[in-house]
C-alpha cells in the first residue's frame, strides 16, 4: 500500500512540473507584449523630453553669460571709444575673465562702427589684442552678425548652416549705450562635439538624433553605441513608407513647437516607437527611436521567469520530501511499534514531535505502554517513600539537637519581617520570650528607630531583587552587631530557602567588654607616654586651661569659643581621654548660644575641671601623686631669665650662651605634629605623608611661641581633614593614593616663615558661598578666618566648628605677624605664616 501511495504521488509531481513549464512560457509571451505596448510610447516621450531639457539648460546658461558680458561697463566703454588704449586693456581683461566660463573657451566682440572683429580664445595672452578681420556693412557676414539690430533684438541664437559638417551654434547679444547699438559680443560652439555628449548618454535600445527641419543630422547614435555621420540625412535610415510617417511628424512638430509627437513603425518582425519634438530657439529637431526588442530583450524576460520556474520546482521537491517524512515514514514507525507492544515490549516509546493526527496516535501508544508499566512500579515507589520519610524525621531530630547545643541563636524571617515558628532554643535565652510571629527588626533594635528603618529598607531591597549575586552583596549591608537585653551579639545573615533569610546570633558580650577594657588601658598608657615625652608642655597646658576656666568671664564669647576649640585640639594631641569630650559638649552649647542669640553665656567650668581631674588622676595613678608639681621648674626658669638679663649688661658672649639655653629647636615642635597627622588620617581613612623641611639649628623661645603652637595644630588638622582626599578619590583623579603635607620653616631677614602645603582638593569658594548664601569673590580665602566658617558638613572631635583658623590668626597677630591662604581647586592649599623673631 505504501509503495502505491509513493507511485501515485510521483505521477502527480511530474504532471505538476509539466503544467508549470507551460504556464511559464505563456507568462513570458504575454508579459513581454503587455509591457511593450503599455510603456514604450511613454518611455520615448520621456526620453525626448530629457534631451530637450539638457539642450535648453545648456543654451540658457551660455546665453546668460553673453548677456552679462554685453552689459559690462568695460565692454560698452571700449566699443564707444575703440581706439582708447586703457579702455581696450580693461575690456580685454574682462573678456579673458569671461572666456573661462564659456563651453568653447572663446568669445568674440565686433564694433558696429568699424566692423572690427576681435576673438579672445584659449591662445590669447596679454592685453594687446588686434582685430582678425573686418565685417563690411551690407555683406553676408554683416547680415549674420548684425542681423539682430534690424529686428531690434537684444540677443540672438542661431545655427551656421553653411558650416556643414562643422556646424556651429552662435549665441550673441547686442552691446547698447543709452539704447544705441555699439556692437555685438558672443560665442561659437561646435554643435557636433556638444551634441555627441547628449546622444551618447541614451539607454540601450534607444537611438537619438539632433536634426534641422530639413532632416540633416547634426549628431546621432544608433542603439546608444553606433555613431551616425553628421553628413547623412535622417530619411536615408528608413524606408520610403517610414519616411512619410517621419515627415508627417516633423511637420506637426514645426507647427507646434514644444509638443512631442509619437508614432509606431515596423522593423522586421518587431516594431519601433518614434518620438519627435521641435526646438524653435535653435531650429533643431530632437528625434528618438525606441527599439522594443532592444529594451525588452528575450533574456530579460526569460531569466526571471526561469528563476520562478526553478524555484517552484524546488518548492515541489521539498514538498514531496516533506510528505514522505511527515506522513509515510511516521506511519511505518507506528506499525512497527504497535507490533512490539503487542509482543509485550512495554518500554517502547515514540518520539512525539508532531501536533497532528500522527502525533496523537504516538501519544496514545505511549500512554498505553506507560499505564501498563506504571502498575508494576507503584508498590515499589510506596515502599521507598515510607523509608525516605523515616530518614527525614531522624535527620531533622539530629539537626535540631546540633543547633540547640551550639550556643548560638538560629532563626528565619520572611519578607514581612515575621519570624518563622522554627528557631533554636538559644533564641528564648537571647530575647527572653517566644519570638514566633514577632517582627525581627523590633526585637533587634527596640529603642533605635533609625536602625529599624534602615534594616527594613535593606531587607525589602533584598527580597525585591531577583539576581542572587546582588542579593549576596546587599545582605552584607545588614548590621553586624546588635545589643539585646544589655548583651552584645554578632549577627550573621544568610539567604535561606523559600524566600527567607537565616539569622545566626552569637554572644560576644565578654569579648566586647574585654576589647573596651583593652582600649581604655591603651588610651591611658598613651596619655602617660605623651606626658613623659613632653612633661613640661603637658603641665603648661593644664595650668593654662585652669587659668582660662578661672578667668573665663573676662573673655568675649568669640574668644571663649576659639580658646575652647584650641584647648580641645591640644588635649587630643597629648592623648587626654575625658576632657576633649566635655569641651566638645561646651562647643555645641556655644553654637546653640549663637543661634538662639541668648543674653548670657554660662560655661560649666566645674564640669570641665572634674573631667580634667579624671585625666590627671590617671597620670597620678601611674606616675605618682607629685607628678604635676612643677614649682621647682618654674623657679629655675625664672632664675635663668634673671641671670640672662644680668649677663646682657656684663658679658655679651655669656648672654648669647644663656639665650641659646632658653631656646629650643623649632623642628621639635613641628615633629610633634606627626602623631596628630597619623591619628587624624587613620580616623578619616586616609593615607598621608607628613614631610618636614626645617634647619635643625633654627631655634625659638618657647615662651614666646607657646600660644602660637598650641593653635598651629588646627592648620595641620585642616590639611588632613579638609585638604587630602581619600585614596580611592585621589586615584580616580590621577593622583597618588598617598596625600602629602609639606611643612617648611625658615628664617628670613629676622622673620620666621612657615609654609604648610597639601596636594589635596583645594578650597571650593563656590561651595562656601552657597553655604553662606552669598557670592564670594575669586581668591577671597580670608573668609576662612571668620568664626563659624567651615567647609565640613560633619562635626567631630577634630574639625567642623569653624573656629580653628580664626584662633590661629588671632595668635599670629598677637605676635605682630601675618597669615595668608592660597588655594587652587583640585591642586591643593598653601598656608603662609610670617612672624618677627626676637634676637
Amino acid at each position: 500500500m505504501l509503495k502505491g501511495i509513493r507511485k501515485r504521488f510521483l505521477i502527480f509531481f511530474i504532471l505538476a512540473i509539466c503544467l508549470l513549464f507551460l504556464l511559464g512560457f505563456f507568462l513570458w509571451k504575454e508579459t513581454r507584449n503587455t509591457i511593450a505596448n503599455k510603456f514604450s510610447s511613454d518611455f520615448a516621450k520621456q526620453h525626448v523630453s530629457l534631451q530637450k531639457e539638457k539642450i535648453n539648460k545648456f543654451i540658457g546658461s551660455e546665453l546668460t553669460l553673453v548677456k552679462s558680458l554685453a552689459s559690462s561697463k568695460y565692454i560698452i566703454d571700449w566699443l564707444k571709444y575703440e581706439y582708447n588704449a586703457p579702455l581696450k586693456i580693461s575690456a580685454v581683461k574682462e573678456l579673458k575673465r569671461y572666456r573661462e566660463f564659456f563651453r568653447s573657451g572663446s568669445v568674440y566682440i565686433i564694433s558696429r562702427d568699424s566692423g572690427h572683429y576681435y576673438l579672445i580664445d584659449k591662445q590669447t595672452t596679454g592685453t594687446s589684442v588686434s582685430y582678425t578681420k573686418t565685417i563690411k556693412s551690407k555683406s553676408p557676414a554683416a547680415e549674420k552678425y548684425f542681423g539682430l539690430f534690424e529686428h531690434n533684438n537684444k540677443y540672438d541664437v542661431r545655427v551656421d548652416k553653411e558650416a556643414d559638417g562643422n556646424a556651429e551654434l552662435w549665441i550673441s547679444a547686442a552691446v547698447l549705450y543709452n539704447g544705441k547699438p555699439e556692437g555685438v559680443v558672443g560665442t561659437k560652439i561646435q554643435i557636433g562635439n556638444y551634441l555627441k555628449e547628449i546622444v551618447n548618454s541614451s539607454k540601450k535600445g534607444v537611438s537619438t538624433f539632433i536634426l534641422n527641419r530639413e532632416g540633416s543630422i547634426f549628431a546621432g547614435a544608433l542603439d546608444n553605441k553606433t555613431a551616425v555621420s553628421v553628413k547623412k540625412n535622417i530619411f536615408s535610415l528608413f524606408t520610403s513608407k517610414d519616411n512619410l510617417v517621419i515627415k508627417s511628424l516633423l511637420a506637426k512638430a514645426v507647427k507646434n513647437p514644444g509638443d512631442i509627437f509619437t508614432e509606431s513603425i515596423r522593423k522586421g518582425l518587431g516594431s519601433q516607437i518614434v518620438a519627435l519634438s521641435f526646438l524653435p530657439e535653435t531650429d533643431w529637431v530632437v528625434l528618438s527611436m525606441v527599439d522594443l526588442d532592444g529594451i525588452f530583450a528575450v533574456n530579460d524576460i526569460i531569466i526571471p521567469i526561469g528563476f520562478v520556474v526553478a524555484g517552484t520546482i524546488l518548492i515541489f521537491s521539498f514538498f514531496a520530501l516533506y510528505i514522505d517524512k511527515s506522513i509515510i515514514k511516521p506511519v511505518r514507525e507506528l506499525t512497527k511499534g504497535a507490533v512490539r507492544i503487542g509482543e509485550g515490549d512495554y518500554d517502547t516509546k515514540f518520539v512525539v514531535d508532531e501536533n497532528d493526527e500522527i502525533g496523537t496516535l504516538k501519544r496514545i501508544f505511549n500512554r498505553m505502554s506507560t499505564e501498563i508499566k506504571l502498575k508494576t512500579y507503584i508498590k515499589d515507589l510506596e515502599d521507598r517513600m515510607q523509608q525516605k520519610s523515616r530518614d527525614l524525621i531522624i535527620s531533622k531530630e539530629k539537626v535540631s539537637f546540633l543547633l540547640n547545643s551550639s550556643g548560638e541563636g538560629f532563626l528565619r524571617f520572611n519578607p514581612d519581617m515575621m519570624i518563622d515558628s522554627e528557631f533554636s532554643k538559644e533564641c528564648f535565652d537571647i530575647f527572653g520570650e517566644d519570638i514566633k510571629d514577632k517582627e525581627i527588626h523590633k526585637l533587634l533594635f527596640p529603642e533605635d528607630r533609625e536602625k529599624r528603618q534602615f534594616f527594613q529598607r535593606v531587607v525589602n531591597s533584598i527580597f525585591n531583587q531577583e539576581k542572587k549575586f546582588l542579593k549576596e552583596i546587599m545582605i552584607d549591608l545588614l548590621p553586624g552587631e546588635a545589643e539585646v537585653n544589655n548583651k552584645h551579639y554578632a549577627l550573621r545573615f544568610r539567604l535561606g530557602k523559600n524566600n527567607a533569610i537565616v539569622l545566626i546570633m552569637r554572644d560576644i558580650t565578654e569579648r566586647k567588654n574585654l576589647s573596651r577594657k583593652v582600649e581604655d588601658e591603651r588610651r591611658k598608657l598613651n596619655l602617660v607616654v605623651e606626658y613623659v615625652k613632653d612633661e613640661y608642655g603637658v603641665r603648661e597646658l593644664i595650668n593654662d586651661f585652669l587659668n582660662f576656666c578661672k578667668n573665663i568671664d573676662s573673655y568675649s564669647v568669640d574668644v571663649v569659643y576659639r580658646k575652647l576649640h584650641t584647648f580641645k585640639g591640644n588635649f587630643l594631641q597629648k592623648g587626654f581621654i575625658n576632657i576633649p569630650n566635655f569641651i566638645h559638649d561646651e562647643e555645641t552649647y556655644i553654637q546653640n548660644f549663637f543661634r538662639k542669640q541668648q543674653n548670657k553665656l554660662n560655661i560649666n567650668t566645674s564640669r570641665l575641671r572634674n573631667a580634667l581631674k579624671k585625666d590627671t588622676d590617671i597620670l597620678k595613678e601611674n606616675l605618682g601623686e607629685n607628678v604635676l608639681d612643677n614649682a621647682s621648674i618654674k623657679v629655675d626658669m625664672e632664675k635663668l631669665k634673671h641671670i640672662q638679663q644680668k649677663a646682657k649688661r656684663v658679658d655679651t658672649d655669656l648672654y648669647r650662651e644663656l639665650s641659646e639655653l632658653l631656646k629650643v629647636p623649632l623642628s621639635g615642635y613641628l615633629e610633634g605634629f606627626r602623631k596628630v597627622v597619623d591619628m587624624v588620617a587613620e580616623k578619616e581613612e586616609k593615607v598621608v605623608d607628613y614631610i618636614i623641611a626645617c634647619d635643625p639649628d633654627l631655634k625659638i623661645y618657647p615662651e614666646e611661641f607657646r600660644d602660637f603652637f598650641n593653635v598651629f595644630y588646627h592648620v595641620i588638622v585642616n590639611a588632613v581633614v579638609h585638604g587630602i582626599e581619600k585614596p580611592e578619590i585621589r586615584v580616580s583623579k590621577g593622583k597618588n593614593e598617598t596625600g602629602r603635607i609639606h611643612c617648611k620653616a625658615v628664617k628670613i631677614e629676622g622673620f620666621l616663615v612657615i609654609e604648610v602645603a597639601d596636594d589635596g582638593n583645594g578650597v571650593d569658594l563656590n561651595y562656601l558661598g552657597k553655604k553662606l548664601g552669598r557670592r564670594l569673590r575669586a581668591n577671597e580665602y580670608d573668609i576662612l578666618f571668620e568664626n563659624g566658617i567651615t567647609s565640613s558638613d560633619m562635626v567631630d572631635s577634630y574639625t567642623g566648628r569653624g573656629a580653628g583658623l580664626g584662633a590661629v590668626k588671632m595668635e599670629v597677630e598677637k605676635l605682630k605677624g601675618s597669615i595668608d591662604i592660597v588655594s587652587k581647586k583640585g591642586v591643593g592649599t598653601k598656608v603662609f605664616i610670617k612672624i618677627p623673631m626676637k634676637e
